[in-house]
């Protein structure tokens, strides 16, 4: 079966826009500063939040048990969020310079899709063993194919030489073997078509004139409902895009 080239499948695709999950590194560096509110010991996490304010991962915990309450936007309930791919250590008493990276996954260890991501950093300082002040500060950048070379961002009185790189890798296979690793069965097809092929994440079941019928996060699509005749099936995975088209009968 031929991949199909058509004006429709713009339409189509952009009546159900599927994000990327573009795999790479983030690099966050970031020197922490002995000023007012933080003059002692003290505790910080930085960690990722995606466009739509929620959380998706946290890069560094320390103290990760004892005072998170403390960091009231990094753990408001007083209980941590995961550390999955998070540096953990004990309260500290020095400043200075830090790196952090982040592989772009969240706390289940799935690539996140491509967007916009915030990165936030809280810390508080033990000032008289009952009071706790904090300083926190955000960085917004986007997540995509795209490579952000190091770049300088705006810092605070606590929080300076901030700096935010992302490296995609590019892990996209070519058209050719896409073709070749994803089909559709059977086809023509009566009550329901299955998609072969690994990390399919939407099929998208379309007219020919380009109108989005079915969505399906499933590999297993019922298309019971469709009349006879031809339509397009999206297909969409890690790997990328392909379009098939299909004959239900």
């Amino acid at each position: 079966m031929k991949k199909l080239f058509l004006p429709i499948f713009a339409l189509c695709f952009s009546a159900a826009l599927f994000a990327a999950n573009t795999a790479g590194t983030l690099t966050f560096k970031v020197t922490t500063v002995s000023a007012s509110p933080l003059t002692s010991s003290h505790i910080q996490a930085i960690w990722i939040k995606n466009s739509a304010g929620t959380y998706v991962n946290t890069l560094l915990a320390y103290n990760k048990t004892t005072n998170i309450d403390h960091l009231k936007l990094w753990a408001p309930t007083g209980s941590a969020p995961s550390y999955t791919n998070a540096l953990t250590g004990a309260t500290t008493s020095t400043f200075g310079a830090l790196t952090e990276t982040w592989i772009a996954k969240d706390v289940t260890n799935t690539v996140v899709a491509d967007g916009t991501y915030t990165i936030w950093m809280q810390a508080a300082s033990d000032v008289s063993h009952s009071t706790y002040l904090s300083a926190s500060s955000s960085w917004t950048f986007a997540k995509g194919p795209t490579a952000i070379p190091q770049t300088t961002q705006t810092g605070t009185t606590n929080f300076t030489n901030v700096s935010i790189q992302w490296a995609p890798v590019n892990t996209a296979i070519n058209d050719v073997e896409m073709d070749k690793y994803y089909s559709v069965y059977p086809n023509p097809a009566v009550s329901s078509i299955f998609v072969s092929g690994s990390d399919v994440k939407q099929v998208e079941i379309c007219s020919l004139a380009g109108q989005s019928l079915i969505v399906s996060n499933q590999q297993q699509v019922n298309i019971s409902s469709l009349p006879k005749g031809n339509y397009l099936a999206i297909i969409r995975a890690n790997n990328g895009t392909i379009v098939k088209k299909i004959q239900k009968q």
